[in-house]
């Protein structure tokens, strides 16, 4: 039956202060799993054991815990789109209100570590997603038959970097099948070319290419942090070219040449795009040569900055077990605490995570373009 106390989901402000915490290592451990709306909704139902929560009751902690410059709070449309994403997917149970026509209520669809290894398998059900739509933007590359050197160089081009990212889809999703035990699977065909004249065969590879670089600047294993948003059309373009000048990027995105500067900069200063001055030409091209071994550099980043978000989990820890007598009665206490030991027991996971991503860095460095 639903739960009639209707405040039991918000927390003593004494175990708030703890709360808020945990949810900021779950959002910072979750970046390039989860946005940062999914994990903070994941978060609220973990730290609720027992409990069955309702849209508005999420939307109600969304309130108190989640805020941007822009905004306090999770609209009601995300949040129901959300929840529905994780009922598909088998991470949360959902079931009917009694007391209310069309709504629904949501609870963990098993046990901690179950939520946790479905979250993952989430993931992984979305990088198979990702595979099979770089697989029919390949079928489409291979249908074209070129008839001029500047068509047949771009199609070979976005050819051998479409098959460089389904590589890397292919090792990353096999990965955290290997890592976490999911099982996997899927195949595609390709079919024959139709005869297009030059200038739509020109127009059909640049369609293909805009498809391509839209997914790859939605795509959240390829949204980074620190990156700007004027940075990933510019980095997605590396990934379909691999060698582009600034000109070549300040037609193919419309951005200023200051935008294409600043971004061409960052990229260089991080270490993801290799500058070529070629000797007797004036003009400077950039390079991005590995797609693996630029995801892996970044991904091993973020894994190694979640490895300290560790630091202050061990403080809180500590702060909970020297203040157990004053909390221990007081609603949220135990599951807070049961929490924080299960998160600390990734650790090991993440250390595990760093070495998976260096070794996955140095096969993807060294191999030859």
């Amino acid at each position: 039956m639903p739960t009639n106390n209707k405040n039991k989901h918000i927390y003593d402000k004494k175990i708030r202060n703890y709360e808020k915490e945990v949810i900021k290592f779950f959002v910072e451990y979750g970046k390039n799993k989860r946005s940062d709306i999914e994990s903070h909704i994941l978060a609220y139902i973990l730290l609720r054991e027992g409990q069955w929560l309702t849209q508005e009751n999420i939307r109600e902690l969304s309130l108190i815990f989640y805020e941007t410059e822009f905004k306090k709070g999770i609209s009601q449309g995300s949040i129901s789109q959300i929840l529905n994403n994780f009922v598909e997917y088998s991470v949360l149970n959902k079931r009917k209100l009694e007391t209310k026509k069309n709504a629904f209520e949501y609870s963990m669809s098993g046990a901690f570590n179950q939520v946790m290894s479905s979250a993952i398998g989430y993931g992984v059900e979305e990088m198979e997603k990702y595979i099979l739509f770089l697989k029919k933007k390949l079928a489409s590359l291979e249908k074209i038959e070129y008839k001029s050197n500047e068509v047949e160089f771009l199609r070979v081009r976005l050819n051998e970097r479409v098959k460089e990212l389904i590589e890397f889809f292919i090792f990353h999703k096999a990965l955290y099948e290997e890592m976490f035990k999911i099982p996997n699977d899927k195949k595609k065909n390709i079919s024959k070319p139709e005869d297009l004249s030059d200038f739509q065969i020109k127009k059909s590879l640049r369609e293909i290419e805009r498809d391509i670089i839209e997914f790859i600047i939605n795509c959240p294993l390829f949204r980074f942090g620190k990156m700007k948003g004027t940075h990933y059309p510019i980095i997605a373009y590396f990934f379909t070219r691999k060698r582009l000048t600034q000109e070549k990027l300040k037609e193919l995105t419309g951005f200023s040449a200051g935008m294409v500067s600043e971004g061409l900069n960052y990229m260089l200063q991080e270490g993801y795009i290799n500058l070529d001055k070629v000797k007797g030409i004036r003009v400077r091209y950039y390079e991005l040569n590995s797609i693996a071994y630029y995801n892996y550099l970044h991904l091993f980043r973020i894994v190694k900055s979640n490895s300290e978000l560790f630091t202050r989990l061990d403080a809180i820890s500590s702060e909970i077990r020297a203040k157990r007598t004053e909390l221990k009665d007081i609603n949220g206490y135990r599951i807070i605490n049961k929490r924080v030991k299960q998160f600390l027991n990734a650790k090991p996971v993440v250390e595990k995570l760093l070495i998976s991503f260096k070794d996955a860095m140095e096969k993807f460095k060294h191999k030859p373009q």
